[in-house]
């Protein structure tokens, strides 16, 4: 099968839920095209948190016979024969690790469940997806006294000037010939990605050592980590003044010319 964001089918499962209507009273005719497994506990349980993993999730699609579109829906089933909608609060639960880089465009992936059946299905809850996608729009840097902003003097528009987008005090716009901000973010979320799947390690460079000015390769290094976040990550790690931190005696002497 492709790769999935949900464990693989169990031949038990697929047998038993594949195809089974839901009732609904909209309307609408919901169908399991995606089955998990059935859950050891009541779907109103209290603590449902402790009982539930990927492998409880069904994946139903919901028609109409009337203009509405064709919706999915992910799906619980207790041991007390109920079904329920999968809480929102319980979505990271289920799909952990999925990085909005990992995600189809639309999340939409077809899946080959057998050797006849192919099904067009959510990569994520449409919900979950939507939070994401909020989430990576969505300012972190916090508005404080210090950051809020602050009237300027109107300035006559020269009509003939190139607008070149939004940008971030003290730092330069990108040219035709640097990377972007989003590509450079996307790359780095699609690797995260691919270190979580393969269960990677990465190297840290800053091990077996106690001052940056030991070694010059590892003040090279963190001078390229200085260029980054100067550039491209200074509001996601809210970088601030901080009156009571110092640098280590000659890090900045060493580092100034290159930067």
């Amino acid at each position: 099968m492709t790769e999935f964001s949900l464990p693989a089918l169990q031949q038990d499962s697929f047998s038993t839920y594949y195809g089974q209507k839901i009732h609904r009273t909209d309307g609408g005719v919901e169908t399991v095209v995606y089955p998990g497994n059935k859950l050891k506990a009541s779907t109103k349980s209290r603590h449902l948190k402790k009982h539930i993993s990927p492998h409880n999730v069904f994946i139903t699609k919901i028609e109409y016979d009337d203009d509405r579109p064709t919706e999915f829906a992910h799906k619980l089933y207790g041991n007390d024969n109920q079904w329920a909608t999968l809480p929102k609060r319980l979505y990271s639960v289920c799909f952990p690790k999925i990085h909005l880089g990992s995600i189809p465009s639309d999340n939409r992936i077809t899946i080959q469940l057998t050797d006849s059946i192919h099904q067009e299905l959510p990569y994520v809850p449409d919900e979950f997806y939507k939070q994401k996608q909020q989430k990576a729009h969505r300012p972190t840097k916090p508005v404080t006294r210090r950051n809020k902003r602050q009237r300027v003097s109107l300035v006559t528009s020269n009509e003939s000037e190139t607008y070149s987008g939004w940008g971030v005090y003290g730092v330069d716009t990108p040219t035709e010939n640097t990377m972007s901000k989003e590509v450079l973010f996307n790359q780095l979320r699609c690797i995260m990605d691919e270190l979580d799947k393969k269960d990677m390690v990465v190297k840290n460079p800053f091990t077996d050592m106690e001052s940056l000015m030991n070694n010059e390769e590892k003040l090279s290094t963190f001078t390229s980590v200085i260029q980054f976040v100067y550039h491209y990550a200074r509001s996601e790690l809210r970088m601030q003044p901080l009156g009571n931190e110092i640098l280590q005696d000659g890090v900045w002497d060493n580092i100034k010319d290159n930067l």
